[in-house]
């Protein structure tokens, strides 16, 4: 696989077929990963300076903004970056077309928090992401989904990566791991340089 099947990928729409996709890709489905999300993030992000990778339609960057000082996101998808931009005009929020394998725009630290929801099981590389992201940032907050088996190819979500556990945790060697949590769809991690 390549990064041209990805962008191939997210430039389209795809369709939810699978169960485990049911569950942690409709708005009804994603309760419960959006309430352990607001809950890592609350303590962390009023008055701070934040992005989230992978940002999509910027449902988190808008929930971020309503605290945060700055938020950026970005996202692959050009289209999914319009609708952001349009469906979330809010002074201290901006968007960017921009892929996560390429140099990213930003400098050391430039960010006190980086959001990555359901961002690494779609990475070719996500231990070189969650590296890069860390030399951008102080505090990580990714979550993804747990216990899906191997992928040889790529889910109708996407996956390229499967993540349990033990997978997971080790992406953030040589990391703080403040929190780990998991509710048997969804892992989050919050970890500090």
């Amino acid at each position: 696989m390549t990064q041209i099947d990805v962008l191939d990928f997210y430039t389209k729409e795809g369709k939810i077929v699978s169960n485990h996709q049911k569950n942690v890709y409709t708005k009804e489905g994603s309760v419960n990963r959006m309430r352990m999300v607001k809950e890592a993030l609350d303590p962390l992000i009023t008055n701070k300076i934040c992005l989230e990778v992978g940002c999509a339609e910027g449902l988190y960057c808008d929930y971020m903004a309503q605290v945060a000082k700055n938020v950026v996101g970005f996202d692959i998808s050009p289209d999914k970056i319009e609708r952001a931009k349009r469906e979330n005009p809010k002074n201290n929020l901006s968007f960017l077309c921009l892929d996560w394998d390429k140099e990213l725009p930003f400098g050391k630290d430039s960010f006190d928090i980086t959001l990555l929801t359901e961002v690494l099981e779609h990475s070719l590389r996500p231990q070189e992401l969650i590296d890069k992201i860390f030399n951008i940032t102080k505090i990580v907050v990714a979550t993804v989904p747990i216990n899906e088996g191997p992928h040889e190819k790529p889910t109708k979500g996407g996956h390229i990566q499967s993540f349990k556990e033990d997978s997971f945790k080790d992406l953030f060697k040589g990391k703080q791991i403040v929190l780990y949590k998991d509710n048997k769809l969804t892992a989050i991690i919050v970890a500090k340089k």
